[in-house]
């Protein structure tokens, strides 16, 4: 290769070093954009399907999401403080936006009218097909997380778990009163395959927590624990407006 073509190549990787540095330096900034963009999202399928029930449906949808709330802010909490320990920050919106957009997709799914035949099932590449297969993976994967969450994280985790199980059955209650003639099988299924899901963005960050060291990525116990930003936690009471 001549003296030239090195010099030109060398220019070309180095602009698209910047390049890559730029448009991740992008991505980052806007993952708290598209977090606020989805919560806004969520607010207004909520609203929207409020406009579609009774008194009493409205009262129950209420407190699903109000427990949703309750247990996503615990959640969200938890994950953050892990992500930090882990040397992985952006992780952090990546899966509160994936999370806020799931919760919208489950509202939006209540408000149609009947589920297409069509539709691919989220769970078929996973191959559970019964609610009681799913609550088999969700506990073999909870297991392993309490395994390796850090002692002072484990109650927490604990705690955050019997939140989103007050959750499931509120959420599986309000499911019935739109949804009589559907398989209630694959309403608690769904519901606990998107906790395994959320357990295995866990067991993501546990894992690469444990090949890191604080002298590695310059960390200190103290630096790890401080309370990471991010943007605010939601407002369950905008719920009952």
């Amino acid at each position: 290769m001549g003296r030239n073509n090195v010099c030109a190549f060398a220019k070309a990787a180095l602009s698209s070093a910047l390049l890559f540095l730029f448009l991740s330096d992008a991505a980052r900034a806007n993952n708290p954009e598209q977090f606020r963009a989805e919560d806004a999202r969520l607010n207004q399928t909520y609203g929207a399907l409020r406009q579609e029930l009774d008194e009493s449906s409205k009262a129950l949808l209420k407190s699903v999401q109000r427990s949703w709330v309750a247990f996503k802010e615990k959640d969200f909490a938890i994950f953050s403080s892990l992500a930090r320990i882990g040397g992985d920050p952006d992780r952090i919106y990546r899966y509160q936006v994936e999370e806020t957009a799931g919760r919208t997709s489950a509202l939006a799914a209540l408000g149609k009218s009947q589920r297409q035949p069509e539709e691919e099932d989220e769970f078929d590449e996973l191959r559970v097909k019964t609610a009681r297969e799913a609550d088999q993976m969700l506990n073999n994967i909870y297991r392993e997380c309490l395994r390796l969450l850090p002692s002072d994280k484990v109650q927490a985790v604990k705690e955050s778990e019997a939140l989103w199980v007050e959750f499931r059955d509120l959420h599986c209650r309000l499911h019935a009163t739109f949804r009589q003639e559907q398989n209630q099988d694959s309403v608690l299924r769904d519901l606990t395959m998107r906790r395994v899901v959320q357990f295995r963005h866990y067991m993501r960050v546990l894992l690469d927590t444990q090949l890191r060291t604080p002298e590695s990525d310059g960390l200190t116990r103290n630096d790890a624990d401080e309370t990471p930003s991010g943007p605010p936690p939601a407002d369950p009471f905008r719920f009952a407006r």
